[in-house]
């Protein structure tokens, strides 16, 4: 007996039956990414001077308390409190960090800021299970229209979490792939005329 051929009806019916199928899974993956994550936890961390042989400058206290927004088709971003104790700019306003979505870093802003609105560059992995917070340099503009800023570029100190040593710190730069940040030599310096 020769097999029967479905026809060419069912055939559109299955093939629909399947798509359908795939829309569902794919508009419910959309919406989960919809959801933020909480995000917090309180870390020990050094803040250090870097060049040829890191400097210990102190101990800091970090305490996160946000939200991160990691939709499908946008850029993460982190909303919520950061605090760093060493820094009181750091107690008064929620921050926000909005993430390169190919790489884990993006500019600790703060939000209610007026004098230091920018701290640093933030590297991360694993909703903040480790960082590293490359600090900018300070230049205040004296431009009328920016005379209440500070702006700056990437300079030799950096806050790294969780670690109470040299040590410590520089397992945690290895693991973020920052151990370019060893021998920094200020490459990454913007001239200033």
């Amino acid at each position: 007996m020769a097999a029967m051929r479905p026809k060419p009806i069912e055939i559109l019916k299955i093939a629909l039956k399947g798509l359908a199928a795939i829309a569902a899974v794919l508009v419910t993956v959309f919406l989960l990414s919809c959801i933020p994550r909480r995000v917090y936890g309180s870390f020990s961390g050094i803040e250090l001077n870097m060049g040829e042989e890191p400097q210990p400058i102190q101990t800091v206290g970090i305490k996160i308390d946000g939200w991160l927004h990691d939709r499908l088709f946008d850029d993460p971003r982190f909303e919520g409190r950061f605090e760093i104790d060493a820094y009181p700019a750091t107690l008064t306003g929620d921050a926000r960090v909005y993430f390169d979505r190919d790489a884990s870093h993006g500019v600790l802003n703060y939000v209610d800021a007026e004098r230091e609105p920018s701290l640093g560059v933030l590297y991360t992995e694993g909703r903040f299970a480790s960082m590293a917070i490359h600090l900018f340099d300070r230049t205040v503009v004296e431009d009328s229209e920016y005379s209440h800023a500070s702006v700056g570029t990437p300079g030799r100190r950096v806050i790294v979490a969780p670690a109470g040593d040299v040590d410590e710190s520089r397992a945690v730069l290895d693991r973020l792939s920052l151990s370019w940040l060893q021998n920094f030599t200020g490459l990454l310096r913007v001239p200033r005329n």
